[in-house]
């Protein structure tokens, strides 16, 4: 009899051994979801607060239709019917956006992942600055945000671009990737450097057109560094690009390759805007098909052939160019373009 108490007391209950890893879960499900709903919290007030800083500065947006999802793993913050109010280079403006969604992972919210949705529209006062863009894919990725070393790479296909009064311009694929560029100090600010890479393929721009005589569709690329790109910049627009020339922003172009049925363009250099905000600096260039082009704008070929030797002998001339290309200096300065030491009829306008 009392071998047999001896045995009873001896059994372990087996919900026991289930009741504890349950616990554990649900303990763990919980924590989580306070953790959840804290960052979805914090999602709503970063808006609401860029919302206020933005209205500070006289710029007007507003997300009606706002919602805050993605649980249990990701934050995500969707927006329809973006609306927006302000001033666009000194005239009062409204702009549009039928959407956009924001997606970050708990565990890296330092980098977001968002997708418009299009079209986008703005229209001002003075009619100078409306547009409609409408897309479709377009997107981008912004990584460190919460630091000083941002990079953000944006892509988008299927683009079309429709001005009042003018022809639209379209474009097939058009990629931007921006970051800091290698052997800048961690911690600079106004003064970073930054690598910035673009790519536009099957660009078709009635402007260009007419000042190449050449229909094809333009694919390009740049490679370069931009200078003072990420300092504090509040203002919206021009106002933006204003204040990284007074602060001695440049371009310094690594690399740039332009191809446009037969005509062909790579180049390397520095660029700026002066005073008068037009393009300033000067590229060394390899002109291939340059000549049909060249006797548009009145440049006669032994007058190419005679600045490219005067630039060898000032020990300025490119490297040499590939059979079938001109290789030659173009300059951009006091609103006008010159070839070698010619200057040409063409005119730069104020970009803004």
């Amino acid at each position: 009899m009392s071998d047999a108490v001896v045995l009873r007391r001896g059994r372990r209950r087996p919900g026991a051994a289930v009741l504890v890893p349950l616990l554990s879960v649900a303990i763990l499900v919980l924590g989580w979801t306070v953790l959840w709903g804290f960052a979805r919290q914090q999602a709503g007030a970063a808006l609401d607060g860029w919302i206020a800083a933005e209205a500070a500065h006289g710029r007007s947006w507003t997300c009606p239709d706002r919602t805050i999802d993605g649980y249990p793993f990701r934050i995500a913050v969707a927006c329809r019917g973006v609306t927006f109010a302000g001033a666009v280079d000194g005239s009062p403006g409204e702009g549009r956006l039928a959407g956009l969604t924001a997606r970050a992972w708990l565990y890296e919210p330092s980098a977001v992942y968002i997708v418009l949705d299009g079209p986008m529209a703005l229209t001002t006062a003075d009619g100078r600055a409306d547009f409609t863009l409408a897309w479709d894919r377009f997107g981008a990725k912004l990584r460190g945000i919460f630091g000083d070393r941002r990079r953000a790479e944006i892509v988008g296909e299927g683009f079309t671009l429709t001005r009042p009064g003018a022809a639209g311009t379209t474009a097939r694929r058009i990629a931007l990737r921006a970051g800091p560029a290698l052997g800048a100090a961690v911690g600079e600010t106004a003064a970073d450097a930054d690598a910035v890479d673009v790519a536009v393929s099957g660009l078709a721009a009635p402007l260009l057109d007419g000042v190449t005589g050449e229909t094809a569709a333009t694919d390009a690329t740049l490679s370069g560094t931009v200078t003072r790109a990420f300092g504090d910049l509040p203002d919206f627009g021009p106002a933006t690009v204003e204040r990284w020339r007074r602060a001695g922003g440049r371009l310094d172009v690594a690399n740039l390759a332009l191809a446009k049925g037969p005509l062909s363009l790579g180049a390397a250099g520095t660029l700026g805007l002066d005073e008068l905000h037009r393009l300033q600096g000067r590229l060394d260039a390899r002109l291939g098909g340059f000549e049909p082009l060249a006797k548009r704008f009145g440049i006669s070929l032994g007058a190419v052939q005679v600045g490219g030797l005067l630039a060898d002998l000032l020990g300025t001339k490119p490297a040499a160019a590939a059979p079938g290309t001109v290789s030659m200096p173009i300059g951009f300065a006091d609103g006008r373009v010159s070839v070698g030491p010619f200057k040409t009829g063409l005119r730069l306008v104020p970009l803004y």
